[in-house]
């Protein structure tokens, strides 16, 4: 996934101290149809909360480990059990600092390792659909997406960061 920052241009009576907003678009990376998200955030965010906003604009729990590659540096949450996976403290390095232009580009990992078997859950002959469909849970259909649920959850981040 690779969000792309698009900042607006600063009109000479905006303050210093105003914080920019930015406009990102999300977009999951080797699926056809494309499925992709734009979403407004302060430059201020750090990666922390920029992860908590990803995963309510894409509809997913937040139950695997994810991690934001900016520059070829690696941010996430440090697992203290896992002394080999190594990554710099997401919650350190804020929304301005990994985009600083119009058209900066870096990417978010989810599901480290497991990837998505978008397919699987269409092909009812594959050997893992029974697991996968137990797995998303009854009622999911890829189709569905909720904009004004997805909406009033990512106010209540907004809500929190300020």
């Amino acid at each position: 996934m690779t969000p792309t920052a698009r900042t607006p241009r600063r009109h000479l009576s905006v303050a210093p101290r105003e914080d920019v907003v930015y406009i990102l678009r999300i977009t999951l990376k080797a699926v056809d149809p494309p499925v992709w998200r734009r979403v407004q955030v302060v430059g201020s965010m750090t990666l922390e909360r920029l992860d908590m906003v990803i995963q309510k604009a894409m509809g997913w729990r937040n139950v695997h480990l994810h991690e934001f590659e900016v520059d070829g540096r690696r941010y996430g949450q440090p697992v203290p059990d896992e002394p080999h996976y190594k990554v710099e403290p997401e919650w350190k390095l804020t929304l301005r600092a990994a985009a600083p232009a119009e058209g900066a580009r870096f990417r978010y990992l989810y599901d480290l390792g497991d990837g998505w078997g978008h397919e699987v859950l269409r092909d009812r002959a594959h050997p893992e659909h029974r697991d996968m469909l137990a797995w998303v849970g009854r009622g999911f259909d890829p189709e569905r997406f909720d904009r004004a649920a997805v909406n009033r959850k990512l106010r209540l981040i907004a809500a929190k960061i300020t």
